[in-house]
């Protein structure tokens, strides 16, 4: 069984990073029936090096191109 906070984390993972939805995706992973641990697949340093700006949040992205406009105007 995993805990409330891990399920949370995985949820948002999933709905607001690329990575992990299409990791998900791929393996036919429906977020809302993990129990363990066990049934994630695992995540590797080369996978972050293949495509590292999935890895991040589209919030974080979104709070990174206003940073961006800002800074051009």
């Amino acid at each position: 069984m995993i805990s409330p906070k891990l399920s949370q984390i995985i949820k948002y993972a999933y709905h607001h990073t690329t990575f992990y939805r299409n990791l998900y995706d791929s393996h036919s992973i429906d977020i809302s029936q993990i129990t363990s641990l066990e049934q994630l697949p695992i995540v590797t340093p080369q996978n972050l090096l293949d495509s590292p700006f999935e890895f991040k949040s589209d919030e974080a992205r979104n709070e990174t191109l206003q940073k961006e406009i800002a800074q051009t105007n």
